[in-house]
């Protein structure tokens, strides 16, 4: 499809901007409001173009605009500062007072104490050259111990929720099903295509059943193609090979025309049945079991027979 590129690619600057918003706790603005209009309505036009004829050449100067205004209104985006970063505060030239000073005013020596050192460092010098008595034990705590401790426990009561905030976030980014991880937006694709190949099925299988001069439609056998390719590609081989199974069969009832054999009907009915089945599995993020497996191996069975008994049919045709 010419064009699904582009789209992929604006899709996903799309996606970051709606992630940013989220890792940030950031407020719903009128300009993320109107991005969110502008994509739904593009998004919308340009996969009807492509899945009308094919092809699609996106127009994305307004979804282009509407991604810059939002983006300016980051803290990094330079539309509120004009480009300008804030200047840090200057640091402080002065020693920190209290008994921290007094400590390293020790340990550096009289010799090269600070020589702007403040007069509150020198009492607390004096101070803690003079000897405790016995009931002098440290009653009271220095001043500055109580706020940092108070930052400290601040600080880590913080962390957890800051790493549950970002493991919320990649679990609302994330789908898993069994043992398959897989992007949320991927999963809704994939469960949304499911549903359409199914449907189209079980149209078909319908035609067949009242219709006994009819054979196996392209349309049902690019169904169960596209389930089988996509089912492949999101890792969930169970589904991949039963619907490899009947598109091959439907292949050969193709070219074996019209009557169908008697045991085509039940057969067909039981693998569209079988897909739905497994597809509920996915949709429900359950992990397959072991009954589906085996039901599975039976349906590839009866299908792959299905298929061998065309095969004389078809030999005697060309003959």
């Amino acid at each position: 499809m010419v064009g699904l590129t582009d789209l992929g690619e604006l899709a996903y600057a799309v996606e970051k901007v709606h992630n940013r918003v989220i890792e940030e706790d950031r407020p719903t603005t009128p300009a993320l409001i109107a991005l969110i209009g502008v994509a739904e309505s593009s998004f919308r036009r340009w996969v009807d173009a492509l899945r009308s004829t094919g092809r699609v050449t996106p127009d994305a100067d307004a979804l282009r605009a509407a991604l810059a205004k939002v983006e300016r209104e980051f803290p990094d985006g330079g539309g509120d500062s004009g480009g300008q970063p804030p200047s840090p505060p200057p640091s402080p030239s002065w020693p920190t007072p209290g008994p921290l000073a007094a400590v390293s005013a020790i340990d550096r020596g009289p010799d090269i104490a600070t020589p702007g050192s403040s007069h509150a460092a020198i009492e607390v010098l004096e101070l803690d050259e003079t000897p405790y008595g016995e009931g002098d034990v440290a009653d009271s705590q220095p001043e500055s111990a109580a706020p940092t401790l108070a930052f400290a426990a601040v600080a880590a009561q913080d962390a957890p929720r800051r790493r549950c905030r970002r493991n919320a976030c990649r679990c609302r980014r994330e789908i898993t099903v069994g043992g398959v991880t897989l992007s949320a937006a991927l999963y809704r694709i994939l469960c949304e295509e499911a549903k359409q190949h199914l449907a189209t099925l079980d149209d078909e299988l319908q035609t067949l059943q009242f219709d006994p001069a009819a054979t196996p439609s392209q349309l049902m056998v690019r169904a169960s193609h596209t389930l089988c390719r996509h089912s492949s590609h999101r890792r969930f081989p169970l589904v991949a090979t039963t619907a490899k199974a009947l598109e091959v069969c439907l292949l050969g009832l193709q070219e074996r025309g019209a009557p169908l054999p008697g045991a085509a009907q039940p057969v067909l009915a039981r693998a569209v049945a079988g897909l739905s089945a497994l597809s509920a599995r996915v949709r429900a993020r359950e992990s397959f079991r072991a009954s589906d497996e085996a039901e599975a191996a039976e349906i590839i069975n009866e299908l792959e027979t299905l298929r061998q008994d065309t095969v004389p049919q078809r030999a005697d045709r060309r003959q």
